[in-house]
């Protein structure tokens, strides 16, 4: 199923994913680092009935499953000034959001040698694009080659998996994707929606279904 929000008019979505200007997030803040890649998300095809904290348990007991799980996504080098500011989140995946007309800032925190943090800002609606407006709170670290993004209530750490081009005049990325090992849910944020739309929106089709993002369950 898919849903085109009133928040940008936009009409043309890729196959099994929303394009808007604000879309549900799905929080969800983290503990740790070493869980990263180690667990499932809800409402994905592959839990279902099953609670995701049965399968992190499990994937827990494995030793290296986490490490070896997180090593199959795409893992751009990010440069963290061209991460920060504000995005609107533009690819959905429908079964698994209920939230509407979201941004995301990103923040720089920290940095501690070949690792950097940042926090997040969540900004929402709920129910419909006419809702009441909630604020959310998350974090994300650059730990050597990849990217985590930990946000509120989530069991599982997302992982940015793709960067689009960089605007010439700041140098910051137009676009992200991130996603979990289980390449579900997918998450878009970018820059200016009508932008994007009219320029990058064919480049980041083509990307994902290279990288096998766009498939059965994705919508």
């Amino acid at each position: 199923m898919v849903k085109i929000s009133t928040c940008s008019g936009l009409r043309e979505p890729l196959p099994g994913l929303n394009f808007m200007e604000g879309i549900p997030v799905l929080p969800g803040v983290m503990g740790s680092l070493p869980g990263a890649g180690s667990c499932l998300p809800r409402g994905s095809p592959l839990v279902r009935d099953k609670s995701p904290s049965f399968f992190q348990n499990l994937l827990r007991n494995i030793p290296g499953a986490h490490d070896y799980l997180a090593s199959l996504l795409p893992s751009p080098k990010v440069d963290i000034d061209a991460l920060l500011g504000k995005y609107h989140w533009a690819i959905d995946t429908p079964s698994v959001h209920s939230r509407f007309c979201a941004t995301t800032e990103f923040q720089r925190t920290a940095q501690a040698g070949n690792s950097s943090s940042f926090s997040l800002q969540e900004k929402f609606r709920t129910q419909s694009e006419e809702g009441g407006e909630k604020v959310a709170f998350g974090y994300g670290i650059l730990h050597q080659d990849r990217t985590y993004v930990y946000m509120q209530d989530d069991p599982c750490p997302y992982q940015i998996v793709l960067v689009g081009p960089r605007y010439n005049e700041n140098g910051q990325y137009e676009y992200i994707v991130l996603s979990n090992w289980a390449r579900f849910p997918l998450i878009g944020l970018v820059r200016d929606i009508r932008v994007f739309y009219n320029k990058y929106k064919d480049q980041l089709e083509t990307e994902l279904e290279k990288e096998g993002f766009i498939n059965d369950y994705s919508g």
